[in-house]
């Protein structure tokens, strides 16, 4: 199996996202201009077979972010053996 050197992706802001920078930019940072640190979540493409010709069909990976990416310590579910953001 070859390695991976670069796999492309889709990205998916939720709206929830754009109403929580809204408040904290509002509320919290008014003026200020400093960086901030936020988490997102990646998952891992996979492939599916398709029922009627037999052939795989690639579904890409994803990287989201939401409502809950301004936390300051961002929270992992594991799955099987993959962690994932909650």
């Amino acid at each position: 199996m070859p390695v991976v050197q670069f796999a492309p992706f889709a990205s998916l802001v939720q709206p929830g996202f754009w109403h929580e920078l809204t408040r904290m930019k509002i509320d919290v940072l008014r003026l200020s201009d400093e960086a901030l640190t936020m988490n997102g979540s990646y998952t891992v493409g996979r492939s599916i077979r398709d029922r009627e010709t037999g052939h795989d069909i690639a579904l890409g990976c994803n990287l989201t972010v939401g409502e809950d990416a301004y936390q300051k310590a961002p929270q992992y579910v594991t799955i099987g053996r993959v962690s994932k953001l909650t």
